[in-house]
């Protein structure tokens, strides 16, 4: 292939553009870290999800799924022996259950008729 000095310029700098692109692209790989996810779920529960969203919108899945799950983990003992530190002294924290119980002393618990509803399915 014949070309000017000028057209030889142009494609000189494309290689080089080139190049640096690639060196781009083999630091990019050479950063990477797995991604291991916070929670494995099973495929069946999957599939649940996302066919959920699909009906019920992905935020308001989201957002009943993180309620769930934070609940759930608050019944988990995350300190020692039932004691957490607060400003250097040690506090007694009452268990999950009477904690859950206690916050609810003089308020009505949500039966399924006064519970909120979930939005309509989305339009297909």
């Amino acid at each position: 292939m014949k070309a000017t000095p000028q057209e030889g310029q142009i494609f000189s700098d494309a290689v080089d553009l080139i190049n640096n692109g690639i060196e781009s692209i083999i630091n990019l790989y050479n950063d990477l870290e797995p991604d291991h996810p916070v929670i494995q779920f099973d495929q069946d529960v999957v599939e649940l999800i996302t066919r959920v969203k699909e009906k019920y919108g992905e935020s308001f899945v989201d957002k009943k799924v993180n309620s769930v799950v934070k609940e759930m983990l608050e019944w988990l003992p995350i300190e020692d022996k039932g004691e957490a530190k607060t400003d250097g002294e040690e506090k007694e924290t009452p268990s999950p259950v009477r904690r859950k119980v206690s916050e609810r002393k003089g308020t009505k618990l949500e039966t399924s008729a006064s519970a909120p509803e979930a939005p309509s399915p989305k339009e297909k």
